[in-house]
């Protein structure tokens, strides 16, 4: 039951609020990685770029209809 509204949700169009969130994220996350890179701490970079990932993942479960 959840799983269904979630799909439904998932597939609905984003906000333009919650997509611009998602891209910043996904932005913000790519350039501490690619500057974690350079200073030598891969972790932080993996770390980055899993959250912005996961981040701009999750931004699309919001929808503007209240009701699901």
């Amino acid at each position: 039951m959840i799983v269904s509204k979630l799909k439904t949700r998932y597939w609905k169009p984003t906000p333009k609020l919650f997509r611009k969130i998602g891209d910043t994220l996904l932005a913000c996350s790519t350039m501490v990685a690619s500057y974690s890179i350079y200073a030598g701490f891969e972790w932080v970079a993996i770390v980055a770029i899993v959250s912005g990932v996961i981040g701009k993942f999750l931004t699309n479960f919001s929808t503007e209809d209240d009701k699901l």
